[in-house]
């Protein structure tokens, strides 16, 4: 989140923010905002589920009730009139800008994902659940977040991101203790 307010929003200045919508709504919000011709991103993710008949591989968000918006001041009243939508993140009780290279690193991070390969034989089970670490590889190089747990050859590390906890699995040779 920006913490760095503009002094006056721009009519024609179009900047991210975020959209809290209703639960298990933010594919329908992310299909009426194309409709309306309103710039989006809510990253999906492939999640295969077991129904009692039948497996099936369906899209889920990855961060649950909020869709990404890039509006203008102008735009804002479209964005808050559309079905689902309940409000915009707010932080000191106004919309919460978010900078472009925080989007853009959010953006990257989901088409990408993590570039670390190869994981280590040796797991380093120095690192202990809930110690601080830092991301050394990949698209979110330089990141610190707090070990969560091993699964596998891979570390789930929990980063703090616009105030979202996102669990993401790196290897374990991408992270390093602090």
């Amino acid at each position: 989140m920006s913490t760095d307010e503009p002094k006056s929003m721009n009519n024609t200045v179009s900047q991210w923010m975020a959209v809290y919508t209703r639960p298990r709504w933010e594919k329908k919000v992310a299909r009426l905002f194309e409709q309306r011709g309103i710039t989006f991103y809510c990253p999906l993710i492939r999640v295969e589920r077991q129904w009692s008949d039948r497996r099936k591989v369906i899209l889920e968000p990855v961060i649950r009730s909020y869709v990404f918006v890039r509006i203008t001041e102008a735009e804002r009243i479209r964005v808050l009139q559309t079905d689902g939508v309940l409000r915009l993140l707010q932080y000191l009780g106004k919309p919460a800008v978010i900078r472009d290279a925080e989007m853009d690193v959010l953006m990257r991070f989901f088409k990408e994902g993590s570039s670390a390969q190869n994981p280590s034989e040796s797991l380093d089970r120095s690192i202990r659940k809930l110690d601080r670490v830092m991301i050394t590889e990949g698209v979110l190089s330089g990141e610190q977040g707090v070990f969560w747990a091993w699964k596998g050859n891979r570390a789930i590390i929990r980063l703090s991101r616009l105030n979202w906890e996102l669990d993401v699995l790196f290897d374990r040779t991408a992270i390093a203790r602090l």
